[in-house]
């Protein structure tokens, strides 16, 4: 019962839900457009934790991919210790940014919990998201993707 309401808490609020899919069409669109000038977005590096201390990597993978939108393929979660997760996100960019750093009041993270919720935790942004060039990853290496 708990894990259903939060998916009715999201259809019924509209809107957080409805603002994030905006922003989901909008990613679509401006990746197609990407797409057709050949040109690649760089990579969105965050930090998460969880106050409730329960979420693992795959678990945190999936919430971000249905919150977002996105395809958990493009998601990497590399558990830091201490429920502390850093997080890369591939072929989103910009939007993807200004969706997360809008503030945790805002609609990413009411949804990003509400997803967070059906596995009992509670996300809190630790490290601000940023965009990561592809030169930037040799000192800050990206974690293997491992399903």
């Amino acid at each position: 019962m708990l894990a259903e309401l939060s998916y009715v808490n999201l259809e019924l609020g509209g809107g957080a839900a409805s603002a994030l899919q905006h922003r989901r069409d909008y990613a679509r669109h401006m990746r197609m457009q990407q797409r057709k000038l050949g040109t690649a977005t760089p990579l969105v590096r965050l930090g998460l934790w969880d106050e409730h201390a329960i979420m693992t990597p795959l678990q945190l993978t999936v919430a971000l991919s249905l919150a977002l939108g996105v395809d958990e393929k493009s998601i990497r979660v590399m558990d830091k210790g201490s429920h502390f997760f850093d997080v890369w996100i591939d072929n989103e960019g910009q939007w993807l940014l200004d969706t997360i750093n809008a503030g945790p009041e805002h609609s990413f993270f009411r949804v990003l919990n509400a997803q967070a919720m059906v596995f009992g935790a509670k996300m809190v942004m630790s490290n601000e998201a940023a965009l990561v060039a592809i030169n930037d990853t040799a000192a800050n290496p990206i974690p293997p993707y491992s399903p």
